[in-house]
Order: C-alpha cells, then sequence, then structure tokens
C-alpha cells in the first residue's frame, strides 16, 4: 500500500471533511450550470482581451511572444496558459475564454479552502466563495480574456499557501505560495501587495529581527525587479512598442477632496461586491460582537452611513457610480461609437430598474458600513491575540490580509485613479474584505432557519450576472455577425468600418495613430461604415439586426449605417 504523507493523512481524517467536499461540489455544480446557461461560444474579442488575445496568437503562430499593441498588465503567463486551450484546435476566443472560466472557478475554490483554513465554519466559508462566484464582474469577466480574473485567482492561490505555511510553519507551502506571487506579478504588477502583506505578517510570526526583516524586505525588492526586469525585456526585445510603457512612472499627486472622493466610490462598490456575504453577520452568534466599549465607534459609523446616504439621495447619485463593466443597462462595455463616445442611443432604463439601483445602492452602503466595524473588531481581536504564542499564527494571516487591502487601496489611488479608475479595479476587495470578516466568524456557524437573507441575495446575485453576461455575450455577437457580413459578403475593407473599439484594435491597431475628433478615438482609417445602437446625423441605416435580450435593458439592436453622400 502507497504511503500518504501526514498532511494528506490528516485532511482525509477530519470529521468535517464530508461537508467541504459537498461544499466543492456545491460551488462546481454553481459554476458549471451558470456557464453553461450563458453559453460563451463565440469567436470574438470583449473589452480588452484582444491584447492579450494577440500575444497569444503571436505565440501559436511564430513561437515568439509578442504585445504588438498597448497594456497596462503584464499578462505573460496568461498569455502561455490561453495558447494551452488553444492547442487542441487552434487559437480561438471561445478557447480563451475557457481558460479564463477555469481559473475562475478554481478562485472560488482557493476561497472556500482559504477560510477553512482560517477555522470558518463550512457554511459561512461557502457562503463566502459563492459571493464571489456569482459576483456580476466576477462572472462577466470570467467569460472574457481579461486578466482580472487570472490576476485574482492566482492572488488568492498564492495566498492559500502563505497562510498554509504561517499555520503550519511550513517552508514548503511558503516557498510555493511565494513562488506563484511572481507569476501573479507576471500577470498583474499590482500583486507586489502580497509580498507587502507578507513583509509583516512574516516578522510577527518569525519574530522582529534584522534577519527575518532583511528577508522580507529582499522578498518586496525581488518582487519589484521581477515586474521591472519584464518591462525592460518586452520593450528592448521588440516584443512591444516602447511608447507602450506598462510601468506607471509617476506617483498621482491627490487632493485631500478627490482621494476622498474616490475612496468613497470605492467604499460603495466593496459594499455592493460583499453585501450577500455581509448578511451572514445577521444569522450568527459572534460572542462580544455588541461590546458595549464599541457602541461609540458603532455609533459613529452608523452617523457616517446615514451621511453618506443622505448625500447619494441629495445628488441623485446610484450605482453604478463609474464605468467599464457595471452598468445601469446590465453589464458592459458597450464600445461603439454612439453609446460609449457620443453618449448618444443610450439604453432606455425602465423606472423599475432605476429603483432597484438604488435600493442597491441604500444597501451598499449599509453593507460597507458593517463590514467596517466588523473589521475594526477582527483587528482588535488580532492585536489583543499578537502577544499570545498560541495565535501568533492567526495574527500574521490576519496582518498579511489587511496589509494587502490598505496597500491595494493606496495604490489605485495613488497610481491608478491618475489615469483611469475602472470598477472592476475594485474586484480585489471583495475576497479580502471576506477574509478579514471572516476571523470573526471562526468556528461560528450559520444558525439553522437563519440562513434565508444569503441565500436570496445570492440567488438574485447569480440571476443577474448570468442574464447580463449573457446579453452583454448576445450583443457582441450580434455585432460580429453584422461585421462579418460587411467584411465577408459585401466586401467592405476593415479601414472602412467603425466597428467599435474591439474591431478596430484587433485589425488596425496602430501605435502610430493619431485621433482625429471627427472620428473614435480608435484606430479608425474611414468611418463610411458605423455599427451603432441608433441613428447619427450623417448617416443612413443599411442594415438592422436585432439582438436576444433577456434583461431587456440592453441596446435593443445592433444597425449598421452608412455615410450619406
Amino acid at each position: 500500500m502507497a504511503k500518504q504523507s501526514p498532511l494528506l493523512m490528516s485532511w482525509y481524517l477530519k470529521g468535517e471533511n464530508k461537508h467541504d467536499i459537498q461544499s466543492l461540489f456545491i460551488i462546481g455544480i454553481v459554476w458549471f450550470v451558470m456557464v453553461a446557461i450563458v453559453k460563451p461560444i463565440g469567436d470574438f474579442p470583449l473589452n480588452d482581451d484582444w491584447v492579450y488575445a494577440l500575444a497569444v496568437k503571436s505565440v501559436l503562430e511564430s513561437g515568439y511572444f509578442q504585445f504588438p499593441s498597448p497594456s497596462m498588465a503584464n499578462a505573460g503567463p496568461q498569455v502561455y496558459w490561453g495558447a494551452l486551450f488553444c492547442l487542441p484546435f487552434g487559437f480561438s476566443f471561445t478557447a480563451l475564454r475557457i481558460s479564463t472560466l477555469v481559473l475562475g472557478f478554481v478562485g472560488a475554490v482557493a476561497l472556500f479552502t482559504l477560510l477553512r483554513e482560517l477555522k470558518v465554519d463550512t457554511k459561512v466559508a461557502l457562503v463566502g466563495a459563492l459571493t464571489l462566484a456569482v459576483n456580476p464582474l466576477y462572472f462577466e469577466l470570467s467569460n472574457s480574456f481579461m486578466t482580472d480574473v487570472p490576476f485574482i485567482s492566482m492572488v488568492l492561490v498564492a495566498v492559500n499557501f502563505l497562510v498554509r505555511g504561517l499555520q503550519r510553519d511550513s517552508s514548503l507551502h511558503l516557498g510555493i505560495g511565494l513562488g506563484i506571487t511572481f507569476l501573479a506579478i507576471l500577470i498583474r504588477q499590482f500583486s507586489l501587495v502580497v509580498l507587502l502583506g507578507f513583509a509583516l505578517a512574516y516578522p510577527i510570526k518569525k519574530g522582529f529581527t534584522f534577519a527575518n526583516f532583511a528577508k522580507v524586505i529582499g522578498l518586496v525588492l525581488v518582487g519589484a525587479l521581477v515586474h521591472i526586469l519584464y518591462q525592460y525585456w518586452l520593450i528592448h526585445s521588440g516584443r512591444t512598442p516602447a511608447i507602450d510603457l506598462h510601468t506607471v512612472p509617476d506617483i498621482y499627486p491627490p487632493t485631500l477632496l478627490n482621494s476622498a472622493k474616490k475612496a468613497t466610490v470605492a467604499l460603495i462598490y466593496i459594499g455592493f461586491f460583499v453585501l450577500p456575504f455581509v448578511t451572514v453577520f445577521l444569522s450568527t452568534k459572534i460572542q462580544g460582537i455588541r461590546n458595549t466599549k464599541f457602541k461609540y465607534v458603532w455609533f459613529g459609523l452608523v452617523t457616517c452611513t446615514v451621511i453618506l446616504l443622505g448625500f447619494l439621495w441629495a445628488t441623485n447619485q446610484k450605482l453604478p457610480l463609474i464605468g467599464n463593466v457595471l452598468m445601469d443597462s446590465g453589464l458592459g462595455p458597450l464600445t461603439i461609437r454612439d453609446t460609449y463616445n457620443l453618449k448618444l442611443n443610450l439604453p432606455i432604463i425602465p423606472e423599475g430598474a432605476a429603483i432597484l439601483w438604488g435600493v442597491m445602492t441604500f444597501l451598499s452602503v449599509l453593507a460597507v458600513g458593517v463590514s467596517i466595524y466588523l473589521i475594526g473588531r477582527a483587528t482588535y481581536q488580532a492585536w489583543c491575540n499578537f502577544n499570545l504564542k498560541e495565535s501568533r499564527a492567526y495574527t500574521a494571516s490576519y496582518a498579511l490580509l489587511a496589509v494587502m487591502a490598505l496597500s491595494y487601496l493606496a495604490i489605485l489611488l495613488l497610481f491608478v485613479a491618475r489615469y483611469t479608475l475602472f470598477d472592476r479595479y475594485f474586484l480585489l476587495f471583495l475576497p479580502l474584505v471576506i477574509l478579514l470578516i471572516s476571523t470573526l466568524f471562526k468556528d461560528q456557524s450559520i444558525q439553522r432557519g437563519k440562513n434565508v437573507i444569503p441565500i436570496i441575495l445570492l440567488v438574485i446575485y447569480g440571476v443577474f450576472s448570468v442574464g447580463a453576461t449573457h446579453d452583454f455575450l448576445e450583443w457582441n455577437r450580434t455585432r460580429w455577425v453584422a461585421l462579418n457580413d460587411l467584411v465577408q459578403s459585401d466586401k467592405v475593407s476593415p479601414r472602412k468600418i467603425d466597428g467599435g473599439y474591439e474591431f478596430n484594435g484587433w485589425f488596425l491597431y496602430d501605435a502610430k495613430y493619431k485621433q482625429s475628433p471627427k472620428k473614435s478615438w480608435w484606430w479608425v482609417d474611414d468611418d463610411e461604415y458605423v455599427l451603432a445602437a441608433g441613428p447619427l446625423p450623417g448617416y443612413t441605416e443599411v442594415k438592422r439586426y436585432p439582438v436576444n435580450r433577456w434583461l431587456k435593458l440592453t441596446a435593443s439592436d445592433i444597425i449598421v449605417l452608412r455615410r450619406t453622400p
């Protein structure tokens, strides 16, 4: 009989293993059903993923890794991961989407196992993993070849090993976790936050000695060097245009008011993301959670929440507050000339949908207020346990997660906000906040009969994610049917078409392209033909393609327009 490792044996001998396996099975079934309903089939790009797809195409056709187009993300290992899925049948965007869907599932499983490693009850961990899986942004981006989901999944897997290494004093786990972190940096440089978190967690666990500080500072420097050398290699080997530097060169000098606005927007999105998980708070008994020592903190948070809600109501602001993926008409973006550039022919939002977005904004603000309170309690708990030797590993794990969240927020506000702050950039906070809150749920189960609210919210999020992702894919699928008809049947050159950001980027990207105020900013030579959602001045409708929508919120038709002589 083959000898089994002690780690494997201990895992199998645990009594709760059966429930863990059942929970993993539930996560798999939910993910598979959602994907099967959406049917992410179609050879067309989505959002920015044509950039990374061009790199995959270059690897498959020449074996030479090249970025012929701009990218703020490193994307290196993801390019080869996508190429692996293209090997059986050749390059296709369907294969690339499948590669990301696999990583999306891995991310949900990694979050579940990480919660269990932190001694969170199986049911609570399952709610946390499903909160990530059914999130509209996470699911929609999993049905693309964007870098967001691979980045989050790799970070969660890396943190999984690092926490296990800290909890079990295992150098092997720490080594694997750090190795995966370096791979994650080569997908997105923001993965450096893992090393920043580890720089505090390791000394907490091993002791605040000069040697330990030297080790972690060296790791952070190596991580930064990996990113810089990768950029140097891309540019000086001709694999990307020198003008398209991936590294943000300078720090954004924020004003206090500007930073406060962006931080507030980030908090509201975080509340929207974690809402299903936060409701678990209503279904558990956490000892001392309503301790009177914290009544002033609770009162302050309630006051700030009321003020923020009043401000949003007075200014008529509600989700979605910024663009890219989450839209009041579902999920996007709708990257064609009239809807994206000119803000014309936008979908008419039903009054009921507008009310629902208002309700979700209200609940999101409440959720982030509760989250801040719970994180404050968890931080206080970790601080109180700092001097207890038996709790040192727990404190180190908490420090790892807390520093990751704070440093990532600082990066977004100081660096990324200088350019464009998209809603999808906030997505990493979803698992981080869940993990920080979950330390309060240690060994606390959801009470029987009180799990209705989390389940209802998970179902609502899942239904919206599936319906809106289907509509987004169908809208793009219809758009590319229209474009293929123009190019193949009508023999129109792509150079005479403004087919939208992805189409013109895929066929006509030019690093030296000079924008014209009379055309879309995306590489348009001649806009004799334009794809639109409605009429445009100076153009006549040629053909109309209806879109099969489920949520009835996105643009109804794809219209081919031709410039009027």
